[in-house]
């Protein structure tokens, strides 16, 4: 809503792109994601797909910033490579392999073919369904 995207620009308002201060910040998508799974989910799940969204998403942002070169969209193929990397290596101390390889790849496909700002609410939920229903 527009009172969540209020409190983040005036809180995180410098940190902040500047078409999100026109409509709902991509922080918004970030913490209800967080947020249903926090609330439907057991903890290992939760946290596990929560470290994905935090670690993989940003992680995947800056090394697509650094070394993307093939765009799919306004993201890079190199950067959610390197999401799926994270991801399994966040995943793998509490799951096993097969489970770990498939969520990191679906999650990984969430990120790039979800528009920007909506990839930050899938992220998480498609993780922690994956990661329970496996």
């Amino acid at each position: 809503s527009r009172t969540v995207s209020r409190f983040f620009e005036r809180f995180l308002g410098k940190f902040m792109r500047e078409r999100e201060r026109r409509g709902i910040a991509t922080s918004t998508y970030y913490m209800v994601g967080i947020y249903l799974v926090s609330l439907f989910f057991e903890k290992d799940v939760a946290a596990v797909s929560m470290m994905i969204l935090v670690v993989s998403d940003v992680a995947a942002s800056i090394f697509g910033s650094l070394f993307g070169r093939t765009r799919v969209g306004r993201k890079t193929l190199e950067g959610s490579l390197f999401f799926f990397i994270t991801s399994l290596a966040v995943s793998l101390p509490f799951f096993p392999v097969g489970k770990c390889f498939i969520v990191s790849l679906a999650a990984s496909l969430v990120e790039l073919l979800i528009p920007g700002r909506y990839d930050n609410f899938f992220i998480p939920i498609v993780s922690a369904l994956l990661l329970k229903f496996l």
